[in-house]
């Protein structure tokens, strides 16, 4: 499929206002070249094209700790092309130009929401709801966006996990820093407020049709509940880059249990891309950001980085392929 690609903005929690990309099956004729700029970013898409005839899987996509929505511009647009329509909300509180709820109980209530609200606001756009297999949606989290794909996936969050954390071994810097630890130091108490407030259940908004997982670098997942984890009834991908810096990659298989406990362990299908950063998995910077903030673009060798990205585009393709459903196969283009 050729790809196409909008944007929206969305109502968050609280009335504030979030942006939402959109990227889907097009029924432009093929062509090799061809892209879309927003801002500063080069994406590979048509925008504002028809879909293509059809019905097609879902996934919504959630990024890491002060993204945005395009920051994983390629794999959405990998996965548009290969016939799924990907849905990637900017969070609220947590992204490139502010990131005031990061590390806070009300973030892990809201994030969860705010893929829910953006579910929402595409599918009340006639012509994309047309073409969308609402029946048939996956989850793929970026960094932090992990634990926030599993929290849908009814996995509710683990405060008291944080105590004595940056003690051991396996501890992520990210955590660990004293910004983060002043904020992460309430985390219990307030997720007890949230949880007084507004039930038990209040961190883990079930959604519903939700038919797979998929974690890219994933991170945090300290902070999930071990015992929610093992009930998990979907097929779980997660993808890791072995030189990530950010969030440790699991370095055997022990350590893969006290990321994924079993039986869950034991069904997750995994990868891990040899000699890649963290950051490199995420889409190319453009110029203006590779100046600015160089390192939040990733430091691998440009050959490695592209095929990295052509194998993790891969395993989720063939990931979401699996857990969701073959889509439709192309229609006869006007």
């Amino acid at each position: 499929y050729m790809v196409g690609f909008r944007t929206i903005g969305g109502a968050a929690e609280e009335n504030e206002l979030t942006s939402i990309a959109v990227w889907y099956p097009s029924n432009r004729a093929r062509r090799s070249e061809y892209f879309t700029t927003v801002g500063p970013w080069r994406i590979r898409a048509d925008k504002n094209v028809p879909p293509a005839n059809g019905l097609f899987p879902v996934i919504l996509f959630s990024h890491d700790m002060t993204r945005h929505s395009l920051a994983n511009h390629d794999l959405c647009s990998a996965l548009a092309e290969a016939g799924f329509v990907v849905i990637a909300p900017t969070h609220y509180g947590d992204n490139h130009t502010g990131a005031g709820a990061l590390f806070t109980a009300a973030l892990y209530y809201h994030r969860p929401r705010q893929l829910r609200d953006a579910l929402a606001a595409i599918s009340s756009i006639p012509e994309l709801k047309a073409v969308m297999n609402l029946q048939r949606v996956g989850v793929l989290g970026a960094g932090t966006g992990a634990g926030t794909a599993l929290q849908l996936a009814g996995v509710d969050i683990a405060p008291q996990a944080y105590r004595g954390y940056c003690e051991t071994p396996d501890a992520d810097a990210a955590y660990c820093g004293k910004w983060a630890a002043s904020r992460l130091a309430r985390l219990e108490e307030d997720a007890a407020e949230l949880r007084s407030r507004h039930g038990a259940e209040v961190f883990k908004p079930l959604l519903p049709n939700m038919k797979a997982v998929g974690l890219l670098t994933p991170g945090g997942l300290f902070l999930m509940n071990r015992h929610d984890l093992v009930r998990v009834p979907l097929p779980c991908a997660p993808g890791f880059a072995q030189t990530d810096v950010l969030f440790s990659p699991p370095a055997d298989s022990e350590a893969m249990l006290r990321l994924f406990p079993a039986p869950l362990h034991n069904s997750v299908n995994t990868l891990t891309l040899k000699g890649v950063d963290h950051y490199s998995l995420g889409a190319p910077c453009p110029e203006q950001l590779l100046q600015t903030l160089p390192g939040l673009c990733g430091a691998t060798e440009a050959g490695a980085r592209a095929k990295a990205a052509r194998d993790r585009d891969n395993y989720f393709i063939s990931f979401f392929r699996a857990g969701l459903g073959v889509p439709l196969p192309p229609q006869k283009q006007e």
